[in-house]
């Protein structure tokens, strides 16, 4: 760790990025961890945003296109 401080290896990812993150690690850099102030809400995970979408795109399937 002291080694990678000294040569500004230092990488902070502002989001869910594993692969990112495990390739850093390997060539030798080191995460500073974001800090979370007490009382903030963290966005909601990426599965239950895109399940909230395809709901949403079903409804508009069942209208068939060009009636009036």
């Amino acid at each position: 760790v002291e080694r990678a401080v000294k040569q500004k290896k230092i990488f902070m990812i502002h989001g869910r990025y594993p692969v990112i993150r495990c390739l850093l690690r390997q060539r030798g850099w080191v995460e500073k961890k974001m800090v979370h102030p007490p009382g903030t809400a963290l966005p909601a995970p990426q599965k239950d945003l895109d399940s909230s979408m395809l709901g949403d795109s079903d409804a508009t399937e069942d209208v068939p296109h060009g009636s009036k």
